[in-house]
């Protein structure tokens, strides 16, 4: 749910042209009867727009009804104001216990950067489609979690370079992956009878979005439109938000961090799978 709009710096360019210069107050989602994502707009709202913008969101129209979402509708019609519980906020709040949780027991984030409220459309619900735009999602996603792994946090806990003598004798030092860091320390520091399965909850899904994102890095494929992408995208945010559920969880044992306290829509899952 938000708003659609031609940002100050196009609206202020005099060689942008007028036409343009449009905007939505409000959009919402709807699900077909196969639970995929279309974008929902009041006729109120697309009544505003000149002719040549109402005929090209026309060409998008679906031919089958698609009930808008109970979200939009009790905020937008009943008045009822809707609380952001989505998947991808659910994420964003974990990502955020995660670096408070890590801070208070070690003094270091884990990630370097928290998420952000504006993120691009490449990992909300409103994307078409697409192969093309399935790889956008998995690399976003893949540099807001490996990416964005903070290095430093793992600075004396866990060597950093890996170095291998050739046959040469010399030595050559490689940098440790993100992946291949985290990784090995939960093996230092988890103490549990279940000590492979968690690590494997945590690491398994950050390891997949890895491999997804470089699949179309080293070949050239055909764009393809499927629902099957927006199935597949389900499939990827459940499994990224188990992941960091389950790493919040575990650095919420420590004695440092018992203190945090975590939303109980978080904790009892109340999470609307858009």
């Amino acid at each position: 749910m938000g708003d659609m709009y031609i940002s100050d710096k196009y609206y202020e360019d005099p060689e942008f042209l007028e036409r343009d210069k449009v905007s939505i107050n409000s959009f919402g989602l709807g699900f077909s009867e196969n639970r995929v994502p279309h974008l929902v707009v009041f006729y109120r709202y697309l009544s505003t727009l000149n002719a040549e913008h109402q005929r090209y969101w026309d060409s998008f129209r679906a031919e089958k009804s698609v009930p808008m979402c109970k979200q939009y509708f009790d905020s937008s019609v009943a008045g009822d104001w809707w609380e952001n519980r989505s998947l991808r906020y659910a994420i964003q709040e974990e990502i955020r216990l995660i670096n408070e949780m890590s801070k208070a027991a070690f003094s270091i984030q884990l990630f370097r950067e928290a998420m952000s409220d504006e993120l691009p459309i490449d990992v909300t619900a409103f994307s078409i489609p697409s192969k093309d735009n399935f790889h956008h999602f998995v690399h976003t996603w893949d540099k807001i979690l490996s990416d964005n792994i903070n290095r430093k946090f793992f600075r004396g806990k866990v060597p950093l370079e890996d170095e291998v003598e050739r046959n040469d004798g010399k030595v050559i030092v490689t940098p440790r992956g993100t992946l291949k860091l985290l990784n090995e320390w939960l093996e230092k520091v988890v103490r549990s009878s279940q000590k492979a399965e968690l690590i494997n909850e945590i690491m398994a899904p950050l390891r997949e979005v890895r491999r997804l994102r470089q699949t179309p890095a080293h070949k050239f494929e055909m764009d393809e439109f499927s629902d099957d992408f927006h199935v597949q995208r389900r499939e990827v945010l459940i499994s990224i938000f188990n992941s960091v559920t389950c790493l919040r969880a575990f650095l919420g044992n420590h004695a440092k961090a018992a203190h945090i306290e975590v939303p109980t829509w978080l904790d009892d899952r109340e999470i609307d799978v858009f």
